[in-house]
């Protein structure tokens, strides 16, 4: 059975909903799913989240796939992928949502004295101005760039994002390197 063939039944018995031949597809594509998800750091969404998320993208890609159309499922899902990340990211990053990052419950305000709650809001608007000001920064980095950022804030280990990258461990201090210097000519240090 040729592997266009295997991937086809797989793609079917999904559309089906059989959990298995949806986990034998969905492994099949993890290393793309991880690759992509790679340079984005969300908000209280972390890579398991991004899994769940892949997986269920991996099922409603295989009910709509018709192949006949000409296209591959890998281009296929890649693309539905690509799609749902800019969607959570647009998410994260709507002005309407601000708040949602902001918020504090009533009962903490009343337990606070009035000092404390001035501290608490002038604390908001610092957050706010720093989330701002590190998605400009982040923006302006290459992927590469942005992998070794991760390693710089301790988010992976050097051997992590050389092995996910096939680098060699020059490449990786070249694009922390990098990384620094546009630190240091965007904020002026």
């Amino acid at each position: 059975m040729t592997s266009d063939h295997w991937e086809q039944q797989l793609i079917e018995r999904t559309a089906q909903r059989d959990s298995e031949a949806l986990q034998s597809l969905f492994e099949r594509y993890l290393p793309m799913v991880r690759k992509m998800f790679w340079p984005y750091s969300l908000r209280l969404f972390d890579e398991d989240d991004w899994l769940q998320r892949a997986r269920f993208v991996c099922y409603r890609s295989c009910c709509i796939f018709t192949p006949h159309r000409g296209s591959r499922f890998a281009s296929f899902y890649q693309f539905n992928l690509h799609n749902e990340l800019n969607s959570l990211v647009r998410y994260e990053l709507a002005q309407k949502r601000l708040a949602q990052k902001q918020a504090l419950s009533y009962e903490v305000l009343c337990e606070q004295s009035a000092d404390g709650i001035e501290r608490q809001i002038e604390f908001n608007a610092m957050i706010s101005q720093c989330d701002e000001i590190r998605h400009y920064y982040v923006e302006m980095l290459s992927p590469s760039e942005q992998a070794a950022l991760r390693v710089l804030l301790g988010e992976y280990s050097e051997a992590e994002v050389c092995a996910r990258f096939d680098w060699t461990p020059r490449q990786l201090q070249g694009a922390m390197q990098r990384c620094r210097r546009k630190y240091r000519q965007y904020f002026n240090v």
